[in-house]
């Protein structure tokens, strides 16, 4: 299980990265998806399943060795259709952001080497 390094209280600062496996019977797939905004614990992994759930438009492959399931989501169930597949979901990580990332949010303009991650300390 990985070891979240950093979590920064400022999370509207940078991006939490989830982790989601969605399975049925031995099919998998995992998929790692990008959070950015002002939100934590829980309301991430919601967030993450919603991203998920817009980037599947109804329909996954999972795979089990070199075999492949279609799972659509003929009901019209949208995330609850997503969640009843999820078998694990966290947070494994946060990216800082960069210098001109904050600076844009501040509406101020972006510096030549600003593209690194920030490092407030």
């Amino acid at each position: 299980m990985p070891v979240i390094k950093e979590y920064s209280p400022n999370t509207r600062w940078g991006k939490q990265i989830v982790e989601i496996v969605l399975k049925q019977w031995a099919y998998s797939k995992t998929f790692t998806i990008e959070v950015g905004g002002n939100c934590t614990g829980m309301d991430v992994l919601e967030c993450a399943i919603d991203i998920l759930t817009d980037q599947l438009e109804g329909e996954v492959v999972l795979k089990s060795g070199k075999k492949t399931l279609l799972v659509e989501d003929e009901e019209e169930r949208d995330e609850e259709w997503v969640k009843d597949m999820v078998v694990s979901i966290q947070i494994v990580d946060w990216k800082r952001p960069t210098l001109n990332e904050i600076r844009a949010k501040n509406g101020a303009d972006p510096l030549p080497d600003g593209d690194k991650p920030w490092d407030p300390m």
